[in-house]
């Protein structure tokens, strides 16, 4: 895990490691496990939460609706033009999951 700036923690996870072209040494499984697992607690020394923390997710749809499903039982809200909150989605994956 890089530390680029003493506020932002960038942790890429690959799902399929062995479909990668070049093997990999992150993070592997999925995005939800890793969340749970404790990794980033473990690196902050404290549990994210959303008074703290904003998070940026890019990933396919499932990924994303089981991200905010589990985000929604810690307090995090999806942010809306009209309702801020503490999680963004990149949603490019075209038609739904």
């Amino acid at each position: 895990m890089e530390h680029l700036r003493t506020n932002f923690t960038y942790l890429p996870v690959v799902s399929r490691p062995k479909e990668e072209p070049v093997p990999w040494k992150g993070a592997t499984g999925h995005v939800q496990d890793v969340w749970q697992s404790g990794v980033i607690e473990k690196a902050w020394g404290s549990r994210p939460g959303p008074e703290n923390t904003h998070l940026f997710m890019c990933g396919s749809p499932h990924m994303s609706e089981s991200m905010l499903a589990l985000l929604a039982q810690e307090g995090f809200k999806e942010d809306r033009k009209n309702e801020p909150g503490q999680i963004h989605v990149e949603k490019y994956w075209q038609g739904t999951s």
